[in-house]
């Protein structure tokens, strides 16, 4: 479910950018999604598919580039790899230091953001590209 309300989301804001671009079709939207952010890929593709069929990002293909978390121990200052864990319903716990134990915080991982679209504008047979540094 959650993965569905981050496509919606994210349809929403690609088409109001087509339009107020003058786009007239999407050809390649690249997406970095981060392990703490904690949604299955494959469900964010099939969502994709599914929220954009017969609209001018309905054919434009979704690539996802993954984003390993990484911690920072506020305690002994490791700052390494982390494998985010579900609990419940999706909560992330406040992750511990896989070293010593304690608190830690996520300064990579977290990130749910569009890196890129390949695009043609109305009129236009050119594609263009947007890149977003993150």
């Amino acid at each position: 479910m959650y993965e569905f309300n981050a496509v919606l989301k994210l349809v929403e804001a690609l088409l109001d950018w087509a339009k107020k671009n003058n786009v007239e079709e999407v050809l390649v939207i690249r997406l970095r999604i981060g392990e703490a952010v904690m949604v299955d890929p494959d469900h964010v593709k099939r969502n994709f598919q599914l929220l954009t069929k017969g609209t001018l990002i309905g054919d434009a293909i979704l690539q996802i580039e993954n984003e390993e978390s990484i911690v920072k121990c506020k305690e002994c200052g490791y700052k390494g790899r982390y494998l985010s864990q579900r609990y419940g319903g999706g909560v992330i716990l406040s992750p511990k230091c896989p070293k010593c134990g304690g608190k830690a915080e996520i300064v990579q991982g977290e990130e749910y953001v569009i890196k890129g679209i390949r695009y043609y504008k109305k009129g236009s047979r050119l594609a263009e590209e947007t890149f977003y540094d993150v």
